[in-house]
């Protein structure tokens, strides 16, 4: 899951599987996105963060007015293959 607000984005992946710099211990990160650092990860992640753009977040250092959540769906298969419950 991951939430966007202003120019930030927290991301949480428990399994640390998808995002890269987190780990099962520290399994969460904020990215601020009006930093180079932030955008460059953006960039490389758009299977992650395309989505989030459907709703108008431009994620480039432009505030977003408001605050959007993505839940991203497992398949049957992930589901399976989780660590989680």
């Amino acid at each position: 899951p991951m939430f966007v607000s202003g120019t930030k984005v927290v991301l949480f992946d428990p399994q640390a599987s998808y995002v890269p710099g987190i780990n099962p211990a520290n399994p969460g990160k904020l990215i601020d996105c009006s930093k180079s650092s932030g955008r460059k990860l953006v960039d490389t992640l758009p299977h992650v963060f395309g989505p989030l753009k459907v709703f108008g977040c431009k994620l480039n250092g432009q505030t977003f007015d408001g605050t959007t959540f993505r839940f991203a769906l497992r398949t049957k298969e992930q589901a399976t293959n989780s660590r989680l419950s």
